[in-house]
């Protein structure tokens, strides 16, 4: 039978690929031309005859038509509910200069009821054309009763409008909380209507709550644009304990085409550490939905100024980011996730920020009471879009997984020199002294900040050019990716990263059958063809989704 036709439902009982390409993710035999799935499990990898003769007696035989097929891939950093969440709200991803805003949220008010929240979310101040700030005004005269709420495409940043302060009480003599900023006017000091990092919560908490239902609808809706993409597996960075329990439901219903690894904010830990022990180990049993991991923000964004940087911002210097937590903090969070023998990831993006989480990690790795266990739970470093030379070392030698964005260098190469100035903006996306330094890289998009296509997120890897091709040589084009490496971190590297290597991760006998059938080789193809692979289908545990 052919790729194209129908009858799957049986493959995961039983049946063999044959005459494909099969790039298998393992080291000793890097390929193959078929394999045989029976129960959900690779049975055998090699040549046609050899799938065929392990298939069950009677099971079919695809076809591949010389088509390549990968291991099932891993999108490491991801945020679920705002991308399901997003779908139905205001999509400011193309806005290109403020006016264009505003006409949005003029649209917007006349579909909704009086008094209803406007939401939406992915504006990005940096590339609009007019340069004008983002400021409460744009929105006040379209919108002046109906409050608005707006995230920045980085989600560390929202614009509000006067409305919307007004709700929160939000004024002049509102101080900065813990952790976020008020952005002010100069000369009056009233807030402009833009909230950094913890500050998004003073208006945020106003904003009604989908319903458990209803958040577990749009997921599952959201969800088949993940698997079209060639994904069998995320890692959420910001969890919930209520996230958890819809996303098991989901799978006990049979709705849930993808292995989720969560990564649960630091105050649903305390949460998790407080429940009786039975209900904590329910919380944590295993399955295809996972919840071993805890995330910590050591700061916030770079686009919104909020990254934690050693020198002051070159387009601001009045500030150096934003400190979410102390060193003092920092530690004691750290020491007590190691305590519960749960996995830390650390969100850092500036280089202060980096060097601080790294400092805590060292002192960790010489604690008497944890050297045993630090490397054992495969600590995480979020982001690390700066890094000095000595943290890249650093990296390498605690042994770290460090997740990366790919695509997100695409995206910040255009700015990245205002907020960071020549010279410093040189320390940026350090991909490749990582890998030779040692460190574990794992990739993922920060979904829906970027797109999750994890083919976009390999040719950023690999080429460091945006999709015109430009710059010509490649962006800092020494701190490329081999293929290899950023294949690997989507697949083995990723399984690695959630405790999942011997399960997943590559096409080997007794694995889980997740695989993508691509129209490319991407390990062979010109650089610039990488980003436009087509998936012609994705299976896991041997089942088409």
């Amino acid at each position: 039978m052919r790729l194209d036709e129908t009858g799957y439902a049986d493959a995961a009982r039983g049946m063999s690929f044959v005459n494909g390409n099969v790039i298998t993710a393992e080291s000793g035999s890097p390929r193959a031309r078929a394999f045989a799935v029976g129960d959900g499990k690779f049975l055998r990898v090699g040549a046609n005859e050899e799938a065929r003769a392990a298939a069950p007696a009677g099971a079919p035989a695809v076809d591949l038509e010389g088509a390549t097929v990968l291991p099932g891939l891993t999108d490491c950093h991801v945020h679920l509910l705002d991308y399901a969440r997003g779908r139905s709200r205001l999509d400011l991803t193309a806005v290109t200069d403020s006016s264009e805003l505003t006409r949005l949220v003029a649209g917007r008010v006349g579909a909704v009821r009086p008094g209803e929240w406007i939401l939406g979310q992915g504006w990005n101040d940096a590339l609009w054309r007019d340069r004008r700030p983002p400021h409460r005004n744009l929105l006040d005269g379209v919108s002046p009763q109906n409050p608005v709420l707006l995230a920045r495409v980085d989600i560390h940043t929202v614009l509000v409008n006067s409305r919307a302060l007004e709700m929160a009480g939000v004024t002049r003599d509102t101080p900065n909380p813990p952790g976020g900023r008020i952005e002010r006017e100069h000369d009056t000091g009233q807030p402009t209507g833009v909230l950094v990092d913890d500050a998004r919560s003073l208006v945020q908490e106003l904003v009604p709550e989908p319903s458990s239902d209803e958040d577990a609808k749009a997921l599952g809706a959201a969800m088949p644009d993940l698997s079209g993409l060639g994904l069998t597996a995320v890692h959420d960075a910001m969890a919930t304990l209520e996230l958890s329990d819809i996303l098991r439901g989901m799978d006990d219903a049979g709705k849930l085409g993808l292995r989720v690894s969560l990564m649960l904010t630091y105050d649903e830990f305390e949460k998790l550490e407080a429940l009786p022990a039975r209900a904590r180990a329910g919380a944590l049993r295993p399955g295809r939905v996972t919840a071993r991991t805890v995330k910590i923000f050591a700061d916030g964004a770079l686009g919104s100024r909020g990254a934690l940087l050693s020198e002051p911002y070159s387009d601001d210097p009045s500030t150096t980011g934003v400190d979410k937590l102390s060193a003092e903090e920092l530690l004691g969070q750290l020491r007590r996730i190691l305590r519960a023998g749960l996995q830390p990831a650390v969100h850092a993006i500036g280089d202060l920020a980096c060097s601080r989480v790294l400092d805590a990690y060292e002192r960790c790795a010489a604690d008497p009471e944890f050297q045993g266990a630090f490397r054992a739970v495969r600590p995480r470093l979020e982001h690390a879009q700066i890094l000095s030379r000595r943290d890249v070392a650093r990296c390498g030698k605690l042994g770290l997984i460090v997740s990366i964005q790919p695509p997100q260098l695409i995206s910040d190469m255009t700015w990245m020199e205002d907020r960071l100035g020549p010279e410093r903006v040189k320390l940026s996306f350090l991909f490749g002294s990582l890998a030779r330094a040692g460190a574990t890289l794992v990739s993922g998009s920060d979904l829906p900040i970027e797109s999750c296509d994890p083919f976009l997120g390999m040719y950023a890897a690999v080429a460091r050019r945006n999709l015109a091709g430009r710059p010509a040589g490649g962006w800092l084009r020494e701190e490329r990716l081999s293929r290899e490496a950023a294949l690997r971190s989507y697949a083995l590297d990723a399984a690695y990263s959630a405790f999942e290597e011997t399960a997943h991760g590559s096409i080997a006998a007794g694995k889980s059958a997740d695989f993508v059938v691509i129209d490319r080789d991407v390990l062979s193809v010109p650089e610039d063809a990488i980003h436009g692979t087509r998936v012609l289908a994705t299976f896991a545990r041997g089942r088409r989704v």
